[in-house]
This record gives structure tokens, C-alpha cells and sequence, in this order.
């Protein structure tokens, strides 16, 4: 058999390049050995044992050279045997076109045709992303022990033992620099192996753990930082932790059943097969297979109860994660009232932004659509200028210990501080998010000592609360000048917090920036990195993505990148829109051009186009639901349907009576629902001021922007205040409150009550 594939191998590698044979258990030995003698070859390299026996019989065979090497051998044939496919793999990632897998197995089985398929069908194997085929090795009639044996090691495959779905948690994770995806692929099943192995059984991890050392070329603590990671990943999901203690209990067992035959040669290529499923060498994997089974054996218990003290063994694992987990946040929020602690499952389940949560490793932004279209989910365009940014933010954090995000609204700050923030739990710059939205004086000792509590490695995010001030500063007097001061004494401390170990990340709009002391700015000055984001590129790619459009829309972005701000925001909003109309971009444009720089007035159009569809009659419908949340917040939806307007001749509200004994149900519009379940939801700080604006919240001057372009939509949001105030001022003035309190606030609230 080896004989008849023989001829297709010389035939391979006639030409220049770089050929690599796999996989072990395949005559590869023979094989090279022919290539020389007849002088097919220009060069030959094998490991070390195989080099040795060559070397010996007078051959011309070199010790395994580095990729770089190798690549400059690719204008001559060369022939590469290396110890393990995993091994082999890695090489041709390395070395790309330059470089040929050739995989045996499917050359032997085209030799085999006439032999009998039974003894085919345990000769076979079949290597992930190489091919399928037969190993000579075991075509041995009359061994029933053979058989046993194979199954007994494939029942050690990731997929067997519920491993498979588990590393996809690992590979959404990985934050190595790895050859290729299909690499990264098969070592993210090595990485939640090791996981589980240092904390579980620290001893057997020791052969494992060297192995991604040199596969990743990262330091052991690098790589313990971030099993832990996962570790904590997995404690705090149910799914992934159920499959977790039931797969590595599983695990443990095969590998017990499978330990006398992982040595036997016949098993050659089986070994190596199951060892590439795993994202390991052959000998790495020998070894985990032994401690797995010496691990099976202290537990002293039958192979049917072996499973189940196993799965008990790492649920307690995880059982003892989660509850240091949760006494950080007890002592953290002992202390710090009002303070959110996030490790990474946290943050990839929206705790730390609520917009910003990780799926399958991809984090992705949540957005509330108008129009019947709901959550809208798509994956962060981390490309480009995003990504570049958030390089930058990484790097300053371990350099300095402290970045200042600055720039405008709605550019995307906080997706970046979250994208950053993830990636640094990550990479192992910080074991948990401290997030604050104020930070105290005496914040920075407490946190402190915390770190030195806990033995946790805290990195601090501090986003100020949206308040009015935050938009117009210079526009509401003495509430701007104590928002300034509270934002002032609040970056002081952050810069103490860092000063003291902990990692800080502050970020900040341009106005609350401007605004503080100038001490405070030159303070801050070297930490500062400029959220500049309108890179038409990076705009287009949020576009696309929220659109789901498809390309052909770069004009549309480069007319955003021309706002003065808020442009990653309108991109997204822009995307939401084509979403909603077929993909049509005339009257996007022009709602673009209309804004004349101006994204709030950008977002206006949307709200006025797309959620109330250009309707002055669906505006008064749900002008008082409107003005609720401009001025509390989000709006339960019934709310939206018992403060609708109605119009019988003219356009009225409902009555008391008139609602008595109505069921929610009875009120629902099909026109009101998306509109209802939109103002359900707490939008981004700039849609929110944009309704502010629109409500009249933030004073005349500011609805200025939008009367020309709107002012059907303020025509129907005045008309309801005057009867908020009306009929709510008339409900007051009974229970005797003074009229200088009878304002919108007081009256809408009222109108809900009536």
C-alpha cells in the first residue's frame, strides 16, 4: 500500500516549495527515505529521532529548522517531517503559500481499495482540516484488541466528551497572537482543558501549560491570568459551567479507559488525530492523558462512580470561584456605596453597560430600533480607527496606569471604554471593573486598601452621570457650576486611585473637559486620548452592520464624518433607518445634509421619520408619553396607551371614566406598540437630550435647532403640555399647591394619577 502511494508523494513534491508529511503513523520514515535515495529532493528535515535513524543509514537529514528558516528553502524541494500534525499545522500556517500539506492517509486508502472493508474501517482516520484516510499500522487482521483500542481513544475526542461548545467559550476569549483562525481554533480546546486543570488539579497542568507557553509565545503568568479568566467565565453561566464539570468528569474517566494504549505504536495515528482535536502535540497529549488517569485512579472509586465524584470535585471548583467573586462585591460595595464591581462574565453580560455585552466572544452593542424592528445586535466594529483606539488605550493603561478618554457625544466613549475594559480582563491588565459613575474623596484610599484585601487587581472606570450639565454646561447656571465641581474633585481622586495602583480609566465629553480648572487640565494633559473616530472607513462599517444593507453606502458616510460631533451615533441611527426602509439612502442623505453639521438634529429626524413615521397625528397620539420619558425616563407601556390622545372631531385625551374598567389590551394601537416599546427603553445620552430639547426641557433656545425642519412635531408636543399643565394645574390648585408648583413635572404626574 505504502508502495502504491509512493509515486503520488514524488509526484508532489517535483516542484519547489516547502512539503510537509503527515501524520505520524504513516510510513513517513519510508517514504522520505525513497525521496533521497532517488534524489527527488533538494533537502530533507525531520525531529530529532527520525534525523538520528536517517543520519545513520547515510542520509542527508537536518534538524528541524524555524519557520523563518524554512521560508527561505521554499525556492528548492524541500521535504519536512515533523513529531505531530498539531505540529505540522502550525508550520503551514506559519509559512502560508510557500508552504504544501501533504496528508498521507488519503493516498494509502486510494492504494486500498480491494481490501477487505471491515479491516478498513478500523485503519481509518481523520485529521481535522487535512483529510480522511487510512493508517497502514493498523491494518492487522485477526487483532478484535485493535478495535478497542481506537475506540477507546477517539472516546477521548473534545466532541465526545462535550468539550467542543466549551472552547467556543475560550475561542471568542483568546487574546494571543496565534498564526491563524483554524490555529486558534484547535488551541482554545487546550486553553479550557488548562482552565480547569489549575484549578482542579494543578499538578497535571504543568505539561499543558508549557505547551501554549511556546504554541502562543506567552509567559505562564500571562496564560494563568487568563485560564482564571475563563475559569470565572464558566463559573458564572450555568450552561457552560454544567457542560464543563460534566465534560471534564467524562474526560477523566476515557482517559483512564484509554491509558494502555496510548503508548502502543499501532495507535500512532489515532493518538495524533484526537491529539490535533485538542490543539496539542502528541506528546503533550500523552502526558495529559496519563495525569488525567492517574487523577482517576487517586479517586479510588469504580469506574461508574468515577464520573460523578469527578463532576462533584469541579462544581465545587466553580462553587468556590463564584463565592470569591461575590465577596469582592461585598466588601467592595461595604464600602463604596453606589459602586458596580464586574469580572469579565459581568461585563460580557451587559452589567458594566448595559448596551455593551459579549456573545461567543464577539462584543456586540444592543440598540433599541424604532419602527417594528426591536433590539437591533450587532458586533462592535473593532477595525480601524476603533481598534486602533483602543490599542492605544491598553497601552497607555500599562505604561501610565491612567487614560482620560475625551471627545464629543455620541462618538462612542463608552463602547470603547467597555471594548477596552473587556479586553483588559482579558490580556490580564486587571482582574475586575470598579465602575463609578461618582467618585467620592477618600475614594481612592478605600479602593486601595481594597486591592490589597482582596488580593485583586482593580481597574477603575469612571463615566460620569449623564445630567443636564454634561450637555450644556454653560446653559443652567448654578447647577453647571456644582456638576463642574463634582466632576472636578471626582477626576482628582480617580488620578489618586492611580496614583496608588489601581488602573484608571476616566472618561469624558469635550464640554466637561473644557470646563474644568485649568490645574485640573494640566493634570491630565499627559493621560488624555482624543476619541476621534470619524474615520469614513470605521463610519461605513457601522453603517453596514447596523443596516445589514450590505456596501455601496460611503458616500452617506463620508457626509457623517463631516458632523461636529455624535458622527459614530448618527452612523448607527443612519444603519437603523436603512433597516427600516428597504435599504432606500435618498432620504437618509438627506436628513444628513439637513442636519447641517448638527447630529442632534440628525437624531431629531429619525425620531420624527422613522418612530412617529412623518405623522403630525401620531405625534399628538403620543406627545404626553413623549414628554413622560423626556422627563422621567423610560415609559412602561401601558402608560403610552392610557395617556394617548384620540381624536373624535377633535383631538382630546381619554377621561377616567372612559378608561374605567379598559383593559390594556383594549387599548393597543398596532401604530402605538413599536412606538410604546421604544419609549420602554433608556436610548443614548444624545437621544435623550434630543428629546429633552424637542420637550422644550432644555429651554426655547435649544428647541431653536429643530422648529424649521420639526415644527409639526413641537406644534403637537406644545399642544399636550398646555393640557398637561391645564388639567393637572386644576387637580393641584384643589389640594391647595401654590401655582409657582404646578410645573410639567408635577402636572404630568398628576395627568397619569387622574
Amino acid at each position: 500500500m505504502v508502495e502504491a502511494a509512493y509515486p503520488h508523494v514524488k509526484r508532489l513534491v517535483s516542484r519547489p516549495g516547502v512539503f510537509l508529511l503527515a501524520p505520524p503513523g504513516s510510513s513517513r520514515g519510508y517514504i522520505l527515505e525513497g525521496l533521497l535515495r532517488e534524489g527527488a529532493v533538494d533537502g530533507a528535515y525531520a525531529y530529532a529521532r527520525l534525523a538520528e535513524e536517517l543520519r545513520a543509514r547515510g542520509l542527508a537529514v537536518g534538524d528541524l529548522p524555524s519557520a523563518e528558516e524554512l521560508e527561505r528553502d521554499a525556492d528548492r524541494r524541500v521535504v519536512v517531517v515533523v513529531e505531530s500534525s498539531f505540529q505540522a499545522v502550525e508550520l503551514k500556517e506559519r509559512l502560508g503559500k510557500r508552504a504544501e500539506l501533504i496528508y498521507l492517509p488519503k493516498y494509502f486508502k486510494e492504494a486500498a481499495k480491494d481490501v477487505d472493508k471491515k479491516l478498513l474501517q478500523v485503519a481509518e482516520v481523520e485529521h481535522r482540516g487535512l483529510g480522511e484516510g487510512i493508517s497502514p499500522k493498523l491494518l492487522r487482521p485477526g487483532d478484535e484488541e485493535l478495535k478497542k483500542g481506537r475506540d477507546a481513544l477517539l472516546a477521548l475526542s473534545p466532541g465526545v466528551v462535550g468539550f467542543r461548545d466549551v472552547a467556543r467559550e475560550a475561542l471568542g476569549s483568546l487574546r494571543f497572537k496565534i498564526a491563524s483562525a483554524f490555529l486558534a481554533e484547535l488551541l482554545s480546546r487546550a486553553f479550557a482543558v488548562l482552565a480547569v486543570l489549575q484549578a482542579a488539579a494543578l499538578g497535571a497542568a504543568g505539561p499543558l501549560l508549557a505547551f501554549l507557553e511556546k504554541a502562543v509565545g506567552a509567559g505562564g503568568e500571562a496564560l494563568g491570568d487568563f485560564a482564571a479568566r475563563l475559569l470565572e467565565l464558566f463559573a458564572g453561566r450555568r450552561e457552560p459551567r454544567d457542560k464543563v464539570a460534566a465534560g471534564f468528569a467524562m474526560l477523566v474517566r476515557r482517559a483512564l479507559e484509554a491509558e494502555p494504549y496510548i503508548d502502543d505504536d499501532r495507535y500512532e495515528a489515532v493518538v495524533d488525530q484526537v491529539a490535533l482535536e485538542w490543539g496539542m502535540d502528541v506528546k503533550t497529549f500523552k502526558a495529559l492523558v496519563k495525569n488525567l488517569a492517574a487523577l482517576g485512579k487517586d479517586r479510588a472509586a469504580g469506574l461508574e462512580r468515577l464520573e460523578e465524584v469527578v463532576r462533584r470535585e469541579v462544581e465545587d471548583v466553580f462553587e468556590k470561584v463564584e463565592d470569591a467573586l461575590r465577596e469582592v462585591k461585598t466588601q467592595v460595595s461595604g464600602l463604596l456605596a453606589g459602586i458596580r464591581v464586574a469580572f469579565v462574565g459581568d461585563v460580557e453580560a451587559g452589567l458594566l453597560y448595559h448596551n455593551f455585552v459579549v456573545v461567543g466572544g464577539a462584543p456586540r452593542v444592543k440598540t433599541r430600533a424604532a419602527g417594528g424592528q426591536g433590539d437591533v445586535v450587532v458586533d462592535v466594529v473593532t477595525g480601524g480607527a476603533f481598534g486602533r483606539l483602543a490599542g492605544e488605550v491598553l497601552e497607555r493603561l500599562g505604561m501610565d496606569g491612567v487614560v482620560v478618554l475625551v471627545g464629543p457625544h455620541g462618538v462612542g466613549k463608552s463602547t470603547l471604554a467597555a471594548y477596552a475594559a473587556w479586553l483588559a480582563l482579558w490580556r490580564g491588565a486587571a482582574d475586575a471593573v470598579v465602575s463609578a459613575e461618582e467618585v467620592k474623596t477618600g475614594f481612592a484610599s478605600v479602593l486601595e486598601n481594597l486591592q490589597k484585601n482582596t488580593g485583586r487587581r482593580f481597574l477603575l472606570l469612571y463615566d460620569p452621570v449623564p445630567v443636564t450639565a454634561y450637555y450644556e454646561p454653560r446653559a443652567v447656571g448654578e447647577e453647571a457650576e456644582k456638576e463642574k465641581e463634582r466632576v472636578r474633585r471626582a477626576v482628582e481622586e480617580a488620578l489618586r486611585a492611580a496614583g496608588s495602583g489601581v488602573k484608571t480609566l476616566v472618561v469624558l465629553p469635550d464640554e466637561l473637559y473644557r470646563d474644568l480648572p485649568p490645574k485640573a487640565k494640566e493634570a491630565l494633559e499627559k493621560y488624555i486620548v482624543k476619541a476621534v473616530l470619524n474615520d469614513v472607513e470605521f463610519l461605513h462599517e457601522v453603517v453596514r452592520r447596523y443596516s445589514g444593507c450590505g456596501d455601496g453606502y460611503k458616500e452617506l458616510a463620508e457626509k457623517i464624518a463631516q458632523l461636529n460631533s455624535g458622527y459614530t451615533l448618527a452612523a448607527r441611527y443612519a444603519g437603523l433607518w436603512l433597516r427600516d426602509n428597504g435599504c432606500r439612502v435618498e432620504s437618509v442623505e438627506r436628513a444628513v445634509e439637513e442636519a447641517k453639521k448638527e447630529p442632534k438634529l440628525f437624531l431629531a429626524h429619525y425620531i420624527w421619520q422613522v418612530l412617529l413615521r412623518g405623522s403630525g397625528d401620531l405625534a399628538r397620539k403620543v406627545a404626553v408619553p413623549l414628554l413622560l420619558h423626556a422627563r422621567f425616563g423610560p415609559v412602561p407601556v401601558g402608560v403610552t396607551y392610557i395617556t394617548k390622545a384620540v381624536k373624535n372631531g377633535v383631538w382630546r385625551f381619554l377621561k377616567p371614566e372612559e378608561l374605567e374598567g379598559a383593559s390594556l389590551e383594549s387599548l393597543r394601537e398596532d401604530a402605538l406598540e413599536p412606538i410604546a416599546k421604544w419609549l420602554t427603553q433608556q436610548h443614548e445620552d444624545l437621544v435623550e437630550e434630543v428629546l429633552k430639547d424637542l420637550a422644550g426641557q432644555n429651554g426655547e433656545k435649544a428647541r431653536e435647532l429643530y422648529k424649521e425642519a420639526l415644527g409639526d412635531l413641537i406644534k403637537a408636543l406644545d399642544w399636550a403640555r398646555d393640557v398637561v399643565l391645564k388639567e393637572g394645574g386644576e387637580i393641584l390648585a384643589e389640594f391647595g399647591v401654590p401655582e409657582e408648583d404646578r410645573r410639567l413635572g408635577t402636572g404630568l404626574v398628576t395627568f397619569v394619577v387622574r
